[in-house]
């Protein structure tokens, strides 16, 4: 029986999932980050050995910048930088084929294949953490772009109707921002929606901005690729569920009025999506991206 293993490693932890290729991918953990590349390796290694397949395809899933199987970039796992990570993990694991993509690229695939926009053909995934990044399904295929970076969303200006603050979009309306405006107020930050409910203002003002800047940003990204859903995930997406209705009010305001139907939708796998989809990608290989 062939087996598919997909590997998405993150910023703080590595999860994988293993698919036969029927029904959805099977979860097989999750593991704190490896402190050096020989203990990635190693943690791949283990994955391997514990899906049960002696010489597994797999595909691993980064936030990083690939040229082929060398990863050229990763602010985040810097070890990795200049790796030729697919090539070694081949030779560690005895793999037939190891693959590589950026995982919100895969988070996407995911999501499209057993999540929250299954069967969409023209879809965006928005992940919404520390940070802000996405992917761009078009026709049922995943877009690259000429750098291999699409979907890198956090980069677009910030929007909104407070146009007097200048940066990206990631600066106003990403886990990050909610920390720094909580902060400000002394709250932390997972405490905002509580603090709001029990009447205190200034979390509800924090709140309130938040849901305007990522509405008028979602509507942004709707109007310029006319899609039918935008799925949202990342660290910050139950809290983006909490605040839908005025989201979705704010994304309505700022929309073209072609795409005010777009759908909004919460991701069904967030902290998976990344791994399914990688496991789909060790499966069916470079027909899940436009070329």
């Amino acid at each position: 029986m062939s087996a598919y293993l997909g590997i998405d490693a993150g910023g703080t932890n590595v999860r994988a999932a293993l698919w036969d290729g029927e029904g959805e991918p099977r979860p097989l953990g999750k593991r704190p980050l490896p402190g050096s590349y020989e203990e990635f390796l190693e943690l791949v290694a283990t994955f391997a050995q514990e899906s049960g397949m002696g010489h597994p395809t797999l595909a691993i899933a980064l936030p990083a910048r690939l040229l082929g199987g060398t990863v050229e970039w990763v602010p985040n796992i810097p070890y990795l930088n200049g790796k030729p990570l697919a090539g070694d993990v081949m030779r560690l694991t005895g793999a037939r084929e190891a693959r590589l993509a950026i995982d919100g690229q895969l988070a996407l695939l995911g999501e499209a294949r057993f999540g929250a926009v299954q069967g969409e053909r023209n879809v965006l995934l928005v992940s919404i953490g520390t940070g802000v990044g996405g992917a761009i399904m078009c026709a049922g295929r995943l877009l690259r772009g000429e750098h291999g970076t699409a979907g890198a969303f956090g980069w677009l200006p910030s929007g909104g109707p407070d146009l007097r603050r200048r940066g990206s979009w990631e600066e106003v309306a990403s886990g990050s921002a909610l920390k720094e405006r909580a902060g400000e107020l002394g709250i932390a930050p997972e405490r905002l929606a509580d603090c709001a409910r029990q009447g205190d203002t200034r979390a509800q003002t924090v709140l309130d901005e938040f849901a305007e800047h990522t509405g008028a940003g979602l509507a942004g990204l709707a109007s310029a690729f006319d899609v039918g859903a935008i799925v949202i995930g990342g660290g910050v997406s139950q809290l983006i569920h909490e605040l839908l209705s005025p989201v979705q009010a704010a994304f309505e305001r700022h929309a073209s009025p072609t795409v005010r139907a777009t759908r909004l939708l919460i991701a069904r796998h967030p902290d998976m999506a990344g791994a399914f989809g990688a496991a789909v990608y060790a499966r069916e290989g470079e027909g899940v991206f436009l070329q």
